[in-house]
């Protein structure tokens, strides 16, 4: 059965925060923020609330809204076509209701099966896959697709008053908030990608994680350690390998090349990592479609993001491949699509 995998909506909260301007309101000194810079390889990334303090301007569910009335408009899917609803996050908005389902219920998708999957860097990959099961079965035809975070809710974000470290100033800095929508269906829909393989692999035993972030309650407030740890030298030494491995039994199994690919999706990683993992990739720059410089390393959203950007540079029958490594547990997953 053909599934095809149509163009991508996209949400940003506010607009661009510079590098520079997160800097100078984390109460870096100059030498400091330049190493910032530096190390992260980040332009800028988009918020879900003021640097300033305030209340959030903007939700999960908001961001997935707008992005999935996106996506649908795209695809020319109304919501009473719609037979199904796929959510992958690490950050929903409350633990209930679902963030899925205040999605759902407010683009007025009602009476279908709906799933919320708690995953980072690879959920949107294993949304795709669970959306596809769905409609290989003949019993749907068409699953709406959503993926994003959140993160700066986890993030300490000091005032400028209090300066922060410049370990806390990187993770605070590494994060942009996002929400991203596909449209899976076996209908014949013009400039679709179709859907060729998807590989979902678990972790690598005895790897400690490279990142963490810990889910507090209101019990546990208060409780000692950061909420988000990053190891960048862990995620370098391992990232590139476990995507090479992954992209090479990928394309075998579709019989393509390095060489065939027209676009590439990396890892999406904070600073020079992506670019790094790209080479060991061995695909040309050029052809590589890393948005991690403009919107931060926005989770679940990445993958989506990339295929956008993909799409806006590729043509009726190029070849596609995705890779996307979780550093908290190591799991990977690739996607080989092909341009209708």
């Amino acid at each position: 059965m053909s599934i095809r995998v149509l163009p991508v909506g996209t949400a940003l909260p506010g607009p661009p925060v510079a590098t520079a301007t997160l800097a100078r309101h984390l109460g870096l000194a100059a030498e400091p923020a330049r190493r910032l810079g530096d190390t992260l390889g980040i332009r800028s990334r988009h918020l879900c609330r003021d640097l300033d303090g305030g209340p959030p301007h903007a939700t999960l569910a908001d961001l997935a809204t707008t992005a999935a009335g996106q996506a649908m408009a795209e695809a020319g899917v109304t919501c009473g076509e719609i037979g199904g609803v796929v959510m992958s996050t690490a950050t929903p908005d409350s633990l209930m209701p679902a963030t899925v389902n205040l999605v759902a219920d407010r683009l007025g998708i009602d009476h279908v099966p709906s799933y919320q999957i708690q995953a980072g860097a690879t959920g949107a990959l294993q949304a795709i896959g669970v959306a596809a099961q769905m409609v290989s079965t003949g019993r749907r035809h068409t699953v709406l697709v959503l993926a994003g975070d959140v993160s700066t809710k986890q993030l300490e974000i000091p005032a400028a008053s209090g300066a922060a470290s410049e370990r806390s100033a990187l993770d605070a800095a590494s994060f942009g908030d996002a929400a991203a929508a596909v449209v899976v269906t076996t209908l014949d829909r013009p400039g679709a990608y179709l859907l060729q393989r998807l590989v979902m692999r678990r972790g690598t035993a005895g790897l400690p994680p490279g990142y963490t972030a810990d889910w507090h309650g209101v019990a546990e407030r208060g409780s000692p350690g950061p909420v988000v740890a990053y190891d960048r030298d862990i995620i370098a030494e391992a990232v590139p390998k476990l995507a090479g491995d992954l992209l090479g039994d990928l394309l075998d199994g579709v019989g393509w090349r390095c060489a065939d690919l027209a676009r590439l999706l990396p890892p999406q990683l904070p600073g020079g990592l992506a670019g790094i993992t790209a080479r060991h990739l061995a695909v040309a720059a050029d052809r590589c479609d890393s948005v991690v410089e403009e919107i931060g390393h926005a989770a679940n959203s990445l993958p989506l993001f990339q295929l956008a950007h993909a799409y806006r540079r590729s043509g009726p029958g190029d070849p596609v491949a995705g890779v996307a490594v979780d550093p908290s547990d190591w799991s990977a997953a690739g996607v080989a699509l092909q341009r209708i």
